[in-house]
């Protein structure tokens, strides 16, 4: 557990105080044994839930889907390795371009590698250490093979819905924004 924030094994202590305590209560009450293993039970599956709800504090990538138009700020891409068998991961820190703008925070996203999402992310983050603002968008192929816009309705759940890239993620240089002429 090393390299967790100091809040972490204070909280980490807070829990075992109060698992600490309930387990004193429990041995002074005269209640009957099946309440008190249940209330053991509970606390255990509690401190479990919390754990896990962690994770999005301390900014664990998200397995939920990527936003249909977003801002590449970073992406690390890790390959399949055949000699330990674990499947490739591609990382994604992006920001949101479309819905309100308390939204457009960068959050981390982790998709399942695969050959031609990977070189499209690699080839973006070129452009971004070059200094080029890059808008990514997650597309999918046509029945006549050209490539459109993923409608909202069928937005590609990534990590634990389908655990699947969506179809495509492609990338163009953000655009220019067009000022209106000054008099």
């Amino acid at each position: 557990m090393t390299g967790y924030e100091p809040g972490v094994w204070l909280l980490t202590v807070a829990y075992v105080a109060v698992a600490a305590l309930l387990l004193n209560l429990n041995l002074a009450t005269p209640r009957r044994a099946a309440i008190k293993v249940a209330a053991i039970a509970l606390v255990t599956a509690l401190y479990v839930g919390a754990w896990h709800g962690h994770k999005e504090l301390l900014g664990w990538p998200s397995d939920d889907a990527l936003p249909e138009r977003f801002r590449l700020h970073y992406a690390t891409v890790e390959d399949p390795d055949k000699a330990s068998r674990t499947p490739g991961t591609i990382y994604l820190w992006v920001s949101s371009l479309d819905g309100p703008a308390a939204r457009r925070e960068p959050r981390a996203y982790r998709i399942t590698w695969d050959a031609e999402t990977a070189r499209a992310v690699l080839d973006a983050l070129a452009e971004v250490e070059r200094g080029v603002a890059m808008e990514g968008s997650a597309t999918a192929l046509s029945e006549t093979g050209r490539v459109r816009a993923v409608e909202p309705a069928e937005r590609v759940q990534v990590g634990d819905g389908a655990g699947e890239p969506p179809s495509k993620i492609g990338f163009r240089p953000v655009p220019t924004p067009v000022l209106p002429p000054k008099f």
